[in-house]
């Protein structure tokens, strides 16, 4: 997770493909809410793929404490069409 917190750089959307991984430790889980945290304020877009279940109830807390514009999908091509969809509507506001 932190190799690809340092990644973020100049991106606009994160895309957090999770949908093979069936339970989430406490610790994998504030991993992965200090990025969308970090991610959020640095103004990029996050989308999680995340099948139903445990794992996705885990991740909709984060949203619920305050990572607003938090993203669910529930394949990587859909998180991919809307991040594209997120970062266009980002350049024709720039302009």
């Amino acid at each position: 997770m932190a190799r690809e917190h340092e990644a973020l750089g100049e991106a606009r959307a994160l895309i957090l493909d999770l949908l093979n991984v069936p339970l989430l430790s406490t610790t994998v889980a504030l991993a992965v809410e200090n990025v969308v945290r970090d991610a959020r304020s640095a103004g990029v877009a996050v989308f999680v793929c995340a099948a139903e279940g445990e794992s996705r109830q885990r991740l909709e807390k984060i949203e619920k404490t305050g990572s607003q514009d938090l993203h669910f999908c529930l394949t990587r091509s859909e998180a991919l069409r809307k991040a594209v969809t997120v970062i266009e509507e980002i350049e024709i506001q720039a302009k």
